[in-house]
């Protein structure tokens, strides 16, 4: 249920796309073991969904 509630904020499936709220499920689903729902926060963070993005290089 969790990992649903969170897929359908990442795809706007509910009304319209919320990032933080579909992080906020998919965390949730994650400490209970779905990897659905870790495979779909990894995604997230590469792409920057829902979180600031902060770049660093290297000089």
């Amino acid at each position: 249920m969790q990992y649903a509630l969170g897929s359908a904020y990442d795809d706007g499936g509910i009304q319209n796309i919320d990032y933080e709220k579909a992080r906020y499920w998919y965390e949730k689903s994650s400490a209970q073991g779905n990897l659905d729902a870790m495979r779909a926060l990894g995604f997230m963070y590469e792409k920057g969904k829902g979180m600031e993005v902060v770049k660093y290089s290297i000089s």
